[in-house]
């Protein structure tokens, strides 16, 4: 009797050390499961998902890097959808980009057999402060959407693109810069906005005077580091003349077309119009751009300025700016 007791608890007390480590292994392969799990998405996440998106991702440049987070589905099938931005608010058009980017990359590989109908994935992209990218690299990172832009704007004045020729004229008491483009007519393309302005109205005399040049200029080179730039050449013949005439010594120089929001003498406009022209130069050629930079639009009012505080030689230099302009349309 005693020993039935003692085998049948020992038989249960076995049953339940048996079920016991059972469960054990059960919850040891169920945890490696997960983990392998998780291991399998955040590859598929790197090597899926992320290195398509960066390869598409378009960063715009800001005063300092920053973070935009995106939130999607992607499903079984390499499909996306829900996507949208986490920090919103920061950086429009980085977030506009970044949207774009992984919308672009889809579909993505199909998830691994036995995974669920979608994963939900968090996307960090970030934006950037300075470009690091030669000539062709930012020609290849921008051309396309700028290419589309610039193309539908010229389509719709009647030019093809890329067009033989262009034309940008600055006016620094509208505060604008105007594009023109075409092969023997010229049209009139797109107004940019200044979205910063130093000095006042009159020629550049000196160095450090802050002063944005006033003549007409060529195009002679690109910058992609830091930011895209377009290199003016000014001091030109005409300029290098006056300074001599009027025994300056360093008329200064520098000065470039480009994206920000600071300016020391340069043209500046906005970072996303600025890839606009960038990639525009680029397609047309340095050699067939031309640049005026007038204190007004002298075919059509007066400069707000005391022309007997001013060189002697700048109202004929204004004839000049203005006799350059004829024949160019005044945008509507």
């Amino acid at each position: 009797m005693e020993w039935t007791r003692i085998c049948g608890n020992s038989a249960a007390i076995l049953a339940l050390i048996l079920l016991g480590a059972w469960f054990f292994c059960g919850l040891v392969a169920l945890a490696a499961g997960n983990a392998e799990s998780k291991v399998n998405v955040e590859q598929y996440i790197r090597n899926s998902v992320m290195s398509k998106v960066c390869k598409n991702w378009i960063p715009t440049r800001t005063a300092k890097a920053v973070p935009i987070k995106i939130k999607c589905k992607i499903h079984k099938n390499g499909t996306v959808s829900d996507v949208q931005i986490c920090n919103a608010g920061k950086t429009p058009t980085g977030e506009k980009r970044a949207i774009d980017a992984v919308l672009r990359s889809a579909p993505f590989d199909k998830l691994a057999a036995g995974s669920p109908e979608f994963i939900e994935v968090d996307v960090q992209l970030v934006t950037t402060n300075a470009l690091q990218l030669t000539v062709p690299q930012a020609i290849q990172h921008y051309g396309p959407p700028a290419r589309e832009i610039l193309s539908e704007e010229c389509k719709c004045a009647g030019v093809s693109y890329p067009p033989k020729r262009l034309t940008m004229i600055g006016l620094k008491q509208e505060k604008k810069l105007l594009l023109f483009a075409g092969n023997d007519q010229m049209k009139f393309i797109h107004s940019y906005p200044l979205v910063s302005y130093s000095g006042i109205l009159g020629p550049k005399l000196k160095q450090g005077d802050l002063q944005i040049p006033e003549g007409v200029y060529r195009i002679t080179g690109f910058q992609s580091f830091n930011m895209l730039a377009l290199c003016v050449n000014y001091p030109n013949e005409l300029d290098r003349r006056n300074s001599v005439a009027d025994r300056r010594t360093n008329p200064g120089g520098d000065i470039l077309i480009h994206g920000g929001s600071h300016s020391t003498g340069c043209l500046v406009v906005s970072d996303d119009d600025m890839e606009q022209l960038f990639v525009a130069v680029h397609d047309v050629g340095c050699n067939s751009t031309e640049l005026i930079i007038a204190p007004c639009d002298l075919i059509n009012c007066k400069p707000s300025i005391d022309l007997t505080t001013q060189p002697k030689w700048v109202p004929g230099l204004y004839k000049a700016i203005e006799a350059r302009m004829q024949g160019y349309p005044s945008p509507k």
